[in-house]
Formats: C-alpha cells, structure tokens, sequence
C-alpha cells in the first residue's frame, strides 16, 4: 500500500537555518550524556539568540542563565538579562564579580605598578565570568554553550576563557 502524499510548505531559508541550528544543539547535547546547558547571559545578541536556540532545542527547563554583573553592568543590561530570562521561562542564576574582580586588582597591584589602566582589566572580569561559567558546570554536570560568533573568532575579537568557554558554540 503506498503512504500518502504529505503536503508540506518549504521553509525559508531563515527558518530552515534556525531548525537546523536547534536539531544541532539537541544533538550534540543529548549525544554528550548532558541534560541540562549553562549560558552566560550578558544581555546582548549572541547570548540572547543562543538562549532562544537551545530553550527551543531542549526545553526551558534545561536551560540555566547566568549573569554576572560587575560595578560597570549598566541597569539596562540588568533588566534586559532578567527580562530575556522571564520571556524564556529559564533559570537565572546572579552571581555579582565585584568582590573577586577587586582581590583579582589587589592581587595584581605590584605587578602592575606604574602601569595605566587598560584593556587588561576589562578582560580580568572577562575570565573571572569564564571561570564561574566553568566552575557550575563542573559542579552540577552542565555543560557551557559558547555565546562568541565566527566573526568575533575569525577576527580575534574575543578573550580566551570567556565568550569562547565552552563545549558548543551555537551560531
């Protein structure tokens, strides 16, 4: 008996791309014995759509957000993390870096004497959010989605431990 016809309405080139992103993280998270995902939320797009991604991959119960604000986090990044957060019906997790950013400075004052600030001290926070990111997944078995796009990497516009920490970049 032959099956009958299925009718079916092609996707567009958009929707055929994100369906393939979502299949992708299902995958590759199921097929590495992970039920649950950890993502640095900082409230910009990358994080973002790479939240969007897997709550639909995985369901937003497996789905755990963590911001990590510092004395520079603006209250609209804030508000945009907590928002995104609520919209997606995800855990959110807070951890404020101020405190370590602060022994991570004092630490680093001799070494770093004379010196003027820079871009080094932005990238201290970058890898003290890289290293908690780590240290849960570690801890409760999560595993940490990258939220750095290609561009960023072909370019170098990243910091090592930070936006490309982790077992899968989404995007």
């Amino acid at each position: 008996m032959p099956l009958p016809k299925r009718i079916s309405t092609p996707l567009s080139e958009v929707e055929e791309i994100y369906c393939a992103l979502v299949l992708g993280v299902k995958d590759y998270v199921k097929k590495n014995g992970f039920e649950k995902v950890l993502i640095g939320l900082s409230g910009g797009i990358d994080s973002s759509l790479t939240a969007v991604i897997t709550r639909d991959a995985l369901g937003s119960r497996n789905v755990v957000g963590v911001s990590m604000p510092s004395r520079y986090t603006s209250q609209e990044t804030m508000r945009d993390v907590q928002t995104l957060s609520r919209n997606l019906d995800i855990r959110l997790i807070t951890i404020p870096i101020d405190t370590v950013f602060d022994v991570y400075l004092r630490f680093l004052e001799k070494p770093f004497a004379g010196a003027r600030r820079d871009v080094t001290e932005e990238n201290l926070q970058a890898r003290i959010r890289g290293n908690i990111l780590m240290a849960l997944s570690n801890k409760f078995k999560w595993l940490v989605l990258t939220t750095g796009n290609k561009s960023e990497t072909a370019v170098g516009y990243c910091t090592p431990l930070r936006r490309h920490c982790g077992g899968l970049r989404c995007y």
